[in-house]
């Protein structure tokens, strides 16, 4: 990936995007969550449901609490969670790393999002396997707080899951984990802010499943890569990974256009192990080839001129580097037909 100069130092394409685009959105952080549940296991050590209760007591952990539904089935065996000194030694560590600058590094990405705030509520509470962090709108209805569509736009960050061994051995490397999956959710912050201001979106409860799909081809995708981009960079996207879900995806988009596909099928396109999400594993394919072949720009202006254009803009990058595996015929025809798509 080539450097641009100022004067005598390298600087970074995503750097360089920074310093050039004036920024409005902004990242806060509560820890009123985690604080609660940490004050609560030291007065009651004996008493651990009444730590997670006291996470649940806050906002944040209300709107925790509010998400179980949409995780599907609990599994029985669950993994032990982390001590109580462990989890502040986390807490401590991503204090330190500072999550509020990513808004730095994010919104130059963007048209410019007057006003724009990424929430970010760490908690010790909610779903308690794959609700590490997540995105969800909430809404206060009967002094609760309830998922709703058009509601405020909240990150959840679970730090009873986060300080664990899936994102690094200590402290320090799971608050480097936790940067970089926050920097994969504040994009979708600013990502759907950005359709809400677009007079041209679709509201997500019109689109139909092949116009979603193709939202979350690139939401997630670029999300995905934002998330690995150093390793990504570093050692190039894993052997066979692409060419599998550009397969998987295909072949939804066949079922999709026979009638055939199942709420199953819709529901892997971004659910499920790493490597079988179809959409958003080829969305992160196409970030990759589109900022190796045009830099930080190319991203951008994928965002600005709708989800279809992060595919033609991979096609053209794969005119120039060759490795690139190409997408089938159904992938090609899909974006070209809802090009006009927001």
């Amino acid at each position: 990936m080539p450097c641009q100069t100022i004067g005598m130092r390298l600087v970074s394409p995503f750097l360089l995007l920074m310093i050039l685009t004036p920024l409005a959105a902004q990242v806060r952080v509560d820890y009123r969550g985690i604080k609660a549940w940490i004050a609560r296991a030291q007065v009651a050590p004996q008493r651990p449901a009444s730590w997670e209760a006291a996470s649940a007591a806050t906002e944040g952990g209300q709107m925790a609490e509010a998400s179980w539904g949409s995780f599907g089935d609990l599994i029985s065996n669950l993994p032990p969670p982390p001590s109580p000194s462990h989890v502040e030694a986390f807490v401590k560590a991503l204090r330190r790393a500072d999550p509020t600058h990513l808004d730095t590094e994010l919104a130059p990405l963007f048209p410019p999002l007057p006003g724009v705030m990424a929430e970010v509520k760490v908690v010790a509470n909610g779903f308690p396997i794959w609700g590490d962090m997540y995105v969800r709108r909430f809404k206060v209805q009967d002094g609760s707080q309830v998922e709703d569509e058009r509601g405020r736009l909240v990150i959840l960050l679970n730090a009873c899951l986060v300080a664990g061994p899936a994102y690094g051995k200590t402290p320090d490397d799971q608050a480097t984990g936790a940067l970089n999956v926050l920097r994969h959710e504040i994009f979708h912050v600013y990502y759907g802010t950005m359709r809400e201001q677009d007079p041209r979106h679709k509201p997500d409860s019109a689109l139909k499943p092949i116009e979603s799909l193709l939202l979350t081809t690139q939401d997630e995708g670029i999300a995905h890569f934002l998330a690995d981009q150093v390793d990504l960079r570093a050692k190039g996207f894993p052997a066979g990974r692409g060419e599998k879900a550009l397969k998987d995806l295909e072949a939804a988009l066949v079922s999709i256009r026979e009638g055939k596909a199942t709420s199953e099928l819709l529901l892997n396109a971004n659910q499920g192990p790493f490597w079988s999400k179809y959409a958003a594993i080829s969305g992160m394919l196409f970030a990759f080839g589109v900022e190796k072949a045009q830099g930080a720009e190319g991203l951008k202006a994928s965002l600005r001129e709708g989800p279809a254009s992060l595919i033609r803009r991979y096609m053209e990058a794969t005119a120039h580097i060759p490795e690139l595996p190409k997408p089938g015929p159904e992938v090609l025809a899909w974006s070209k037909a809802l090009a006009e798509l927001r």
